[in-house]
């Protein structure tokens, strides 16, 4: 009776410890990754890459969530688990403070590439619109073109100004000092850039640009 309770406990201890050698590092890990930050894209393909990395970081978590979990089970089919208890509580604090930030780091960057691809689009569009007009348009059209020139670039103005500002959001999120995380950070003064020039910058659009879901592997 004993003995074979023992030798259960043994087998359980050492199921618990194997899955805790599992989550340890990986925890360790993710504390200096959410302590490093969110990068700031420079371009679309940068922003979805950055917007892959952050949902392997949030589906990572949730894996190793699970390896906690199988421990923890282990650990209570023990006559005692006290011990084992008190280190499962304790990195259950620890990773929902990581996943929580890498959930936000995967809604900020959704929504920035979804701007981004969209004022992308309509770059492309208005720059492939007045090639067309240029090589095609009679004169007496031209007046037309105009405002509708004018209306496309309004609207681009507006959207370039929604992603500089969801780019100049991210400095929240950026490398943390162990306090706030840089919370109030003020954004970067580059940020007011004039929109047209860059949209007008932005007319020929790298050729390796990904599709905004590209990278959810």
């Amino acid at each position: 009776g004993e003995c074979a309770k023992f030798s259960e406990d043994v087998k359980y201890w050492a199921e618990f410890q194997t899955g805790i050698k599992v989550f340890e590092p990986w925890m360790k890990n993710a504390e200096a990754r959410k302590t490093g930050g969110l990068q700031k894209p420079t371009s679309l393909v940068e922003a979805c890459q950055i917007l892959g990395d952050s949902k392997n970081l949030q589906d990572e978590a949730e894996a190793k969530m699970r390896v906690l979990e199988e421990a923890s089970a282990s650990a209570n089919k023990m006559t005692s688990h006290k011990e084992a208890d008190i280190k499962v509580e304790g990195y259950k604090v620890k990773w929902e403070a990581v996943y929580v930030v890498f959930k936000e780091w995967v809604a900020r960057m959704t929504t920035l590439v979804e701007c981004w691809n969209k004022l992308d689009g309509n770059v492309g569009e208005l720059s492939s619109w007045v090639a067309t007009k240029d090589s095609a348009a009679p004169d007496g059209s031209s007046e037309i073109s105009i405002e509708k020139l004018e209306t496309q670039l309004n609207t681009l103005k507006s959207m370039f100004a929604e992603k500089q500002k969801l780019v100049s959001d991210l400095d929240a999120y950026g490398p943390s000092d162990g306090v706030g995380g840089g919370a109030g950070a003020a954004p970067a003064a580059s940020t007011e850039a004039a929109p047209a020039e860059e949209a007008a910058a932005a007319a020929a659009p790298e050729p390796e640009q990904a599709p905004a879901d590209a990278p959810a592997s």
